[in-house]
């Protein structure tokens, strides 16, 4: 059905990158480079291009229509911020569709990156609230190292993060998973949403089924 048709991801391939689509109720997967090597002006000097299908019939090219997606620099770091080349980091492995491990001078990190225009806005509200927790002090949270750019710092799409390992944890550790809440609550920078709020009532229910006192999150 036209308008049904919905992108998911984008997985990059070892010589291709794959879309998979959903489509009414079914999900198909569209390997996009190799046709779009054959589209008109794909041979020229573009920054973005373009490819639709004509009205009448016929696939067309417009070089340059928008502006390739960035977003804003300011946040972490200033005008001392750390800028690095997509291409200089090394993959590693691959955390998610959006979220990988990669090497930046023999140090392994968390690259985070949008695909995409409409992903901008959920990765600027996350630099924005790595940068409040390191302003103040909160020592829970990975540090963020600096923004990733493509060709120019124009076009920055994604920023590396502190690479933090450990277990899985437990009821055990019911205490320091207080710890993010209580602070955001009493640093007065952050809004309880319905989702916050699920997660305070998850870790009261396991409080009241530990030997630990208490069963509610301060707020």
């Amino acid at each position: 059905m036209p308008g049904n048709e919905e992108v998911l991801s984008l997985d990059l391939e070892d010589n291709d990158f794959l879309y998979p689509i959903r489509k009414g109720s079914r999900i198909y997967g569209f390997l996009i480079l190799s046709d779009l090597k054959n589209a008109p002006r794909w041979n020229e000097a573009w920054t973005t291009l373009t490819v639709r299908m004509g009205p009448e019939g016929v696939i067309e090219t417009i070089v340059d229509e928008f502006v390739p997606h960035s977003f804003d620099t300011t946040v972490i770091g200033g005008q001392d911020a750390t800028f690095v080349n997509i291409l200089e980091l090394i993959p590693c492995s691959q955390i998610s569709d959006r979220v990988s491990r990669v090497v930046l001078d023999d140090k392994s990190c968390v690259l985070k990156i949008v695909r995409f225009q409409s992903e901008v806005p959920a990765l600027q509200q996350e630099v924005v609230t790595y940068a409040i927790l390191a302003s103040r002090s909160f020592s829970l949270a990975p540090q963020a190292l600096g923004y990733v750019y493509e060709e120019t710092r124009d076009r920055t799409v994604g920023f590396l993060m502190e690479d933090v390992l450990g277990r899985t944890p437990g009821e055990e550790d019911l205490d320091e998973c207080r710890k993010p809440f209580d602070f955001s609550m009493n640093a007065g920078s952050f809004r309880v949403t319905s989702t916050v709020a699920t997660v305070k009532e998850v870790v009261g229910s396991k409080a009241s089924n530990s030997d630990k006192p208490g069963g509610e999150v301060p707020g």
